[in-house]
């Protein structure tokens, strides 16, 4: 009969899996009663979402701004630039967006 042998990789995960606590280990034998790490918010980014107002220019796309969420009145309007679109691709007037604190530019409130 052959030996498996495990390769670097599976052995490298191995070992990572074997520090962690066992009750941060996915599956059906987690303990209920365990606390789990909290995360944060982060730099306090708060996310927003964010209508489509108009085309780009120079890469930023003209939005409204809904910091009360997408069903109450815009709090304001900004631009967007959207890292994560192929160049040729623009994204209709009225789609909706995420927007970041640390990627509006040029935010004004609504008065």
């Amino acid at each position: 009969m052959a030996s498996i042998k495990s390769t670097p990789r599976t052995k490298t995960a191995i070992r990572k899996a074997d520090r962690l606590p066992r009750n941060l280990l996915p599956g059906s034998k987690a303990r209920p009663n365990v606390q789990y790490p909290q995360t944060s918010e982060g730099g306090g980014t708060g996310a927003y979402p964010c209508k489509v107002t108009g085309a780009p220019t120079g890469g930023s796309y003209p939005v409204d701004v809904h910091k009360n969420g997408k069903t109450e009145p815009k709090t304001g309007t900004a631009e967007i630039q959207v890292l994560q679109l192929h160049i040729s691709s623009i994204i209709p007037t009225g789609s909706w967006l995420m927007g970041f604190d640390t990627t509006l530019a040029n935010y004004n409130d609504e008065e």
